[in-house]
């Protein structure tokens, strides 16, 4: 995979993700639920192996907030992230091995888009963002890991191009992760295309992740919450305008291929809201 990787990210999803531009005092907010779950997972030798089946669940709030024509600040916060490992029983003895669960808030991000250009074939955004370590996780190592944030405390920087032909638009972004707690730093880009109708807006796009694997933390065995994390991602996303202000979202994920990521689907399902 690093071979895929350095000739070409999921930069900050919050970063990629398509939202039609906010004027001065106007306001995005997303509530939405993410749910994966897999017995798959890609080891540190991207070969998909079996583990005690695995699941995710987050339940996210989001804020993008327009200061000005040209400055946006973001906030994501996973307000609620449950972790759960299933029983295991074998077959021969009889022997069982209890699941696991684990609850708490996820880890935050928090930023601000600038937009420099406007005016030129594509609109250009710089962007910043902290990841700010409120999860939990226990220790790193075993298939029976429990995780709700990495727990390291880390700054995206990136920049994103995007284009608008009347009821259609593509973006693409790339960006750095500087992570702390020796986990290594991350090169990260993602591509968009999508359509936006009276009724419905439709998103497709591919991220993906590559590990500059110049750090030492250990890795999981199971979860997506590792060092030397690499993934590739292509998705889906569809969101219906009940009025002009509120719409329902659902969008799907998949990883084509990775590393010390689970083998699963995202899904996820919200409520977005926009101001005046």
């Amino acid at each position: 995979m690093r071979s895929l990787f350095i000739t070409a990210f999921t930069a900050a999803v919050w970063a990629v993700a398509y939202t039609q531009p906010l004027t001065k005092g106007n306001y995005q907010l997303r509530f939405n639920q993410q749910y994966t779950a897999s017995n798959s997972f890609f080891d540190s030798d991207e070969e998909s192996i079996k583990i005690r089946t695995n699941s995710l669940s987050s339940t996210n709030f989001s804020v993008d907030y327009a200061l000005t024509n040209r400055f946006i600040i973001h906030a994501t916060i996973p307000v609620f992230v449950r972790s759960t490992i299933n029983g295991l029983q074998y077959n021969q003895t009889g022997k069982t091995e209890p699941g696991s669960s684990l609850n708490s808030v996820g880890d935050a991000e928090v930023g601000v888009k600038v937009n420099l250009f406007q005016r030129l074939p594509f609109q250009t955004i710089a962007f910043v963002a902290l990841g700010l370590p409120f999860g939990k996780k226990d220790k790193v190592g075993l298939d029976t890991d429990l995780q709700t944030g990495d727990g390291e405390f880390n700054q995206f920087i990136g920049v994103k191009l995007q284009k608008y032909f009347s009821s259609f638009f593509v973006n693409g972004c790339t960006s750095f992760n500087n992570r702390s707690k020796d986990f290594s730093n991350e090169i990260r880009y993602g591509f968009e295309v999508g359509y936006l109708g009276n009724k419905f807006n439709v998103t497709a796009r591919l991220n993906a992740i590559e590990s500059l694997f110049d750090k030492t933390a250990p890795v999981s065995q199971n979860g997506i919450f590792s060092n030397h994390r690499e993934l590739v991602s292509p998705g889906i996303e569809v969101l219906y305008k009940i009025t002009k202000r509120v719409g329902v979202v659902g969008s799907s994920d998949v990883v084509i291929a990775g590393r010390n990521t689970l083998n699963a689907p995202l899904f996820g399902f919200g409520v977005q809201l926009r101001g005046r």
